[in-house]
């Protein structure tokens, strides 16, 4: 709920946008609304987050605006219809029933772990060939989704490919969360071992078309990115492609020797690491990834950006592009939590 509001806001259409809540959470409607009229807002419209006419949209809503409309009567107050009967709820059921059948279409295949290796603190690289398929279709960016019985219980977890397209062999890079469903038991996996594989599937791709790209990644949030980069440098020198790496310490700049070798073969590709807590000898940039991007881009508002990692850092990225006046059809984004 908070996310498809903030969504709204960084969307453009309006600048003053509060989730609110009827039960279980808070803000409730009244202070939702008392918020907004603060913070500037003259006219106000509550959108139902509702999909057909029940008691919530039928009568507690309509009752809750019209106290407010009295308690604010200086201000505008208006209740929309519910999402139903709205002629685009067609093509979001038909993106969910697409997004079914592409799955569908590609059936799970059984996995054999091939390779790791460990990158950084409580990182490692997997290298994965499935042996059923005679060459695993996917584009860069996308994800595969490993299924398998954890304590008893079947849990699913998404990982974004990290490599290029290459046979039906394929790479993954982790973070281990101690307390996580499923890492654990992937770091206990062994060459040879096999686990169920679901995809790939996702829409975190490489937008056609000339513009120059920036990617803005975090942690491992660098896995789709490096696949994108890994199959389309060797192509393509018509467009500049520019990364900009946060991590908190050099010792966590996953892949960074083998983008330094990068920008130094493809003159079009700039590496640019940056840390929030760097060592003494460190050289490069310092600071998170928002620092840097208002002279990272200047004046430009043409190039493609995409943004990888945890779900704060998105955000706050698309926000300062918004605010600096990109159309958001040039931002395309994948969150991590």
């Amino acid at each position: 709920m908070r996310d498809a509001a903030r969504d709204l806001a960084l969307s453009g259409g309006y600048g003053l946008v509060e989730a609110a809540f009827l039960d279980l959470a808070s803000p409730d409607l009244e202070a939702a609304v008392s918020s907004l009229i603060t913070r500037g807002a003259s006219r106000i419209v509550v959108i139902p987050y509702f999909l057909t006419l029940g008691t919530h949209v039928g009568a507690d809503l309509p009752r809750i605006v019209e106290r407010l409309s009295r308690i604010y009567h200086n201000v505008e107050i208006h209740l929309t219809a519910p999402l139903d009967g709205h002629p685009g709820l067609g093509e979001v059921l038909l993106d969910r029933a697409r997004d079914s059948v592409r799955a569908a279409s590609q059936p799970g295949a059984k996995v054999v772990l091939l390779e790791i290796r460990d990158i950084a603190p409580a990182v490692r690289h997997f290298v994965f060939e499935a042996p059923e398929l005679d060459r695993l279709d996917f584009v860069p960016g996308q994800f595969v989704s490993f299924t398998d019985d954890v304590g008893g219980r079947a849990i699913t977890r998404a990982y974004s490919i990290c490599s290029p397209p290459d046979g039906n062999q394929f790479e993954l890079c982790a973070n281990l969360v101690v307390e996580g469903a499923f890492t654990p038991h992937l770091f206990r996996m062994r060459p040879g071992d096999t686990v169920q594989m679901q995809g790939p599937l996702g829409d975190f791709k490489l937008r056609p078309g000339p513009a120059d790209s920036l990617f803005v990644a975090t942690g491992t949030g660098i896995a789709p990115i490096r696949s994108m980069l890994l199959a389309r440098l060797p192509r393509d020198d018509s467009r500049s492609y520019t990364l900009l790496f946060g991590t908190r310490h050099e010792t966590s700049l996953l892949y960074g020797e083998e983008f330094e070798r990068l920008a130094a073969r493809h003159r079009n590709f700039r590496f640019l690491p940056t840390l929030s807590r760097p060592s003494p000898e460190w050289r490069g940039l310092q600071g998170h990834v928002q620092k840097h991007l208002p002279q990272l881009l200047g004046a430009r508002r043409d190039a493609d950006i995409y943004i990888c990692g945890l779900k704060a850092m998105v955000n706050d990225v698309r926000s300062m592009l918004k605010g600096m006046g990109f159309d958001r059809r040039r931002i395309l984004h994948e969150k991590y939590d």
